[in-house]
């Protein structure tokens, strides 16, 4: 099981809807959100997105080619807590992703005791405390939306069977 999983609550339900952790390639970013939190140079800086998930697959093979066809169509809702060194470019019409990278990373705090401001810093009981293991966060593009950012946390808040257009399926 990759480390990062570990750093992202519910992880366990997106594997359950594929069967597996997903390469959400071809997938697309249909929001984000970014919030500085509560407390001015204290808060907890947030991000979400809802990404349009689906996985392509064989459906048979006809004159010596393959035919792909699409299982699993869903929107899943992420949230990160904590966030920092956050840089993200070119969000449009239309943001497919050849992937999402997640990590596992250390950061060192400096000599002089004192957290970088690109430092992923926590924020408990009204103190900082500063996180030697992060995870990073990064948006690989085929058009539109890339970038990144490093953060102490995620979640999945939801995963919602969807159409072709991520538009959410009523529930039956």
């Amino acid at each position: 099981m990759s480390e990062f999983l570990e750093k992202i609550y519910a992880a366990d339900q997106l594997i359950n809807w594929f069967g597996h952790w997903p390469n959400f390639h071809d997938a697309e970013v249909m929001w984000i959100k970014l919030e500085r939190g509560t407390e001015l140079l204290q808060g907890n800086v947030r991000i979400e997105f809802l990404i349009h998930v689906w996985e392509w697959i064989s459906l048979r093979k006809k004159f010596n080619r393959t035919e792909l066809g699409v299982q699993n169509r869903c929107l899943v809702h992420f949230a990160f807590e904590n966030c920092a060194n956050i840089f993200l470019e070119d969000f449009n019409q239309q943001n497919q992703l050849s992937t999402i990278r997640f990590a596992v990373e250390k950061q060192t705090l400096p000599k002089n005791k004192i957290a970088p401001t690109n430092a992923v810093v926590c924020i408990k009981e009204n103190q900082q405390y500063f996180e030697d293991e992060i995870l990073t966060v990064e948006f690989i593009s085929e058009f539109g939306l890339s970038g990144g950012f490093n953060c102490y946390t995620g979640k999945i808040v939801s995963i919602t069977a969807c159409n072709d257009n991520g538009i959410p399926l009523a529930p039956t």
